[in-house]
């Protein structure tokens, strides 16, 4: 039981210390190393955390305090998360956000201290999605409601069909397709 406790708690330990990186793609003091380490390396699945914790003995001081904080911020979720993952997410095997997907949707049962990083977790993606939303929302409004409208947001899939159908796209939509993934590829190389 204590090992199952530990799985959990180092779970939500590595999905929250990397959270807040993966989503905005901003690196901030760990940039260059993510570049100089892991550039070529596919975003999804724990690929890049695993990568970056690879090479921790490599990572520039900036870096490690990075790391240090995000890694007391991820103990400090943890530990209030806990007994929360092991009493409401019983036989969910740890990976890929499957715990804290589990938390998520338990979220009227959880304790005070776990609901806090829950309440925040909810506000950062929320956030996220806005930025996206006003980005694309914009110049591609009516193309998404006419090419897209079936497709679910999240982990670029209406970028991606909005590329699928770019030769239909009025040209406003095209040239903010455009800018999005030369952004993106400017990240991708940081």
């Amino acid at each position: 039981m204590r090992s199952r406790i530990m799985t959990v708690i180092l779970s939500l330990s590595v999905v929250t210390l990397f959270c807040s990186t993966a989503v905005a793609r901003d690196w901030g003091a760990c940039a260059a190393d993510h570049k100089k380490f892991c550039k070529g390396v596919k975003p999804g699945a724990g690929r890049i955390a695993k990568c970056m914790w690879q090479h921790r003995a490599e990572l520039s001081e900036r870096c490690k305090a990075q790391v240090k904080k995000d890694w007391e911020k991820a103990m400090e979720v943890s530990a209030d998360c806990a007994d929360d993952a092991a009493k409401l997410c019983k036989g969910i095997i740890p990976g890929r956000g499957r715990i804290a997907a589990c938390l998520l949707s338990h979220e009227d049962e959880l304790s005070a201290d776990c609901k806090k990083h829950a309440d925040k977790y909810r506000e950062g993606v929320k956030k996220v999605k806005e930025g996206l939303d006003k980005l694309i929302l914009g110049a591609c409004k009516a193309d998404r409601d006419k090419f897209c409208k079936d497709v679910k947001a999240g982990q670029n899939r209406i970028i991606n069909c909005l590329c699928d159908h770019k030769a239909e796209l009025k040209p406003a939509c095209r040239r903010k397709i455009r800018r999005i993934q030369r952004r993106q590829r400017r990240r991708g190389a940081r």
